[in-house]
């Protein structure tokens, strides 16, 4: 999806990182054991947030036990143990099989599946504790691809989380040649004369002046902050996103016919 010379500018940090936590910081905040050895020898335990610890007394030879020991006791959601031998042969693998002119988003699909082959080759085991705590199921990667590659070249879209009178979070993309070739934020709108007055009227502002800048708007996603975590963190994402639509506090505009936005949740397809 993403030329290889993407135009990046603009991009308000705070809006990204928000955006970033919201969606991947459940994740990449879980504290987790790594566990280092050669042969079923231990030569490193780490902790990612308490750092090195002892390797006396750990044992690999049965990783399930090992994942769920060193789990419970330094209180870890997550034990990746990684045989070093195995993995050194798999990335030299993956390495020969890199394609320097694959786009990036499908190298990290490719990258995510050496992972899995990882896995599957005892190379790296990851033990993961069961949470009570609901968590987000995310965004697909398809899904989010089936959406994107509809937008015609020369056209945008817009998506915009507000929070009160600011937005708390945005992001603008348009397509050129066939791919995503501008990232921007709803930043570089303040010098054209964007102001949040009332985010249900505002956003036909930011529509008219991404038009006006970077191209008509083929899809605009807009709503709450509150709204948008209600949406992420629901059992049926799909649904919960119908009921805000009705409600009137998810807004799609425009929104072609032809463009399940929908189908990049995890949920049954359906159309609004």
């Amino acid at each position: 999806m993403l030329d290889r010379n993407v135009t990046m500018f603009d991009i308000d940090y705070k809006q990204w990182r928000r955006l970033y936590d919201l969606i991947w910081g459940p994740y990449r905040g879980r504290p987790r054991v790594y566990v280092l050895h050669d042969g079923g020898r231990v030569r490193k335990v780490y902790h990612s947030v308490l750092g090195i610890l002892p390797t006396s007394g750990v044992s690999v030879s049965d990783p399930e036990s090992c994942g769920r020991e060193l789990a419970e006791e330094y209180n870890a959601d997550e034990t990746v143990i990684i045989e070093r031998s195995k993995l050194q042969q798999l990335y030299a693998s993956w390495e020969k099989s890199f394609k320097v002119d694959e786009d990036f988003d499908d190298y990290l699909v490719w990258f995510f599946n050496m992972i899995g082959q990882a896995q599957d080759d005892g190379a790296v085991y990851i033990y993961t504790r069961e949470s009570k705590e609901a968590k987000p199921r995310g965004i697909t990667y398809n899904g989010l691809k089936n959406v994107l590659v509809r937008v015609p070249d020369g056209r945008t879209a817009v998506l915009a989380i507000f929070s009160g009178r600011e937005i708390w979070a945005s992001l603008i993309v348009g397509k050129a040649g066939g791919r995503v070739s501008l990232v921007t934020t709803t930043d570089s709108l303040v010098a054209d004369g964007l102001v949040i007055t009332e985010w249900k009227k505002s956003y036909k502002d930011i529509l008219r002046l991404v038009r006006a800048k970077f191209g008509w708007p083929y899809l605009g996603i807009f709503t709450t902050r509150e709204e948008f975590e209600r949406i992420w963190w629901a059992k049926d994402q799909a649904a919960a996103a119908r009921q805000a639509f009705f409600r009137g506090n998810l807004i799609l505009d425009p929104l072609p016919l032809e463009v399940n936005f929908m189908a990049a949740l995890p949920s049954s397809f359906f159309f609004i």
